[in-house]
């Protein structure tokens, strides 16, 4: 059901529809198997919506789980 919720929120982020990304990540909640997946797609979500602090707070627990991810390292940047 994680699984499903988080391709769902993938493809609203493609469809440029962020809010709906982070309800889709929010109903997931805490997940450990797939803590990383979670944190980018709301990074990604949360930049979009112009919530850069948010934004980099989410890519540094990225980064925490898979420090060497060039999207994570790209995306703080970016805020």
């Amino acid at each position: 059901r994680a699984a499903r919720r988080i391709e769902a929120a993938r493809g609203s982020l493609t469809l440029d529809m962020p809010g709906h990304a982070l309800d889709e990540l929010n109903a997931v909640g805490d997940s450990d198997r797939h803590r990383f997946d979670l944190a980018r797609l709301r990074d990604d979500a949360l930049r979009t919506l112009g919530r850069y602090d948010e934004a980099a707070e989410a890519y540094t627990r990225a980064l925490a789980e898979r420090p060497d991810s060039l999207p994570a390292q790209m995306g703080i940047a970016a805020c």
